[in-house]
């Protein structure tokens, strides 16, 4: 995945649109709750799962997207998986 950090658009390596990320809580992943059964956390504020993009494909992404397009995404320019576009 790609992430251009002007925009904050959320891209697949090869230039599909996933998403622009915005939170309007502004949360921070250890401010959120843990969950047992999944990867994610869990938002007080917006009562919603925060998925952990870290171990995923563009393919997973696409697929999650595309169950919900809603969700919400943690991403880390640092994490092995995204390219950070300045």
């Amino acid at each position: 995945m790609k992430i251009e950090l002007a925009t904050m658009q959320v891209t697949t390596d090869d230039g599909r649109f996933l998403k622009t990320l915005h939170c309007p809580k502004d949360k921070e992943w250890k401010e959120l709750h843990s969950l047992k059964s999944t990867t994610g956390r869990y938002c007080d504020h917006c009562e919603c799962t925060v998925h952990d993009t870290t171990g995923m494909s563009d393919n997973e992404l696409v697929e999650l997207l595309h169950r919900d397009p809603k969700a919400c995404l943690a991403i880390s320019p640092t994490q092995s998986n995204c390219t950070v576009i300045p």
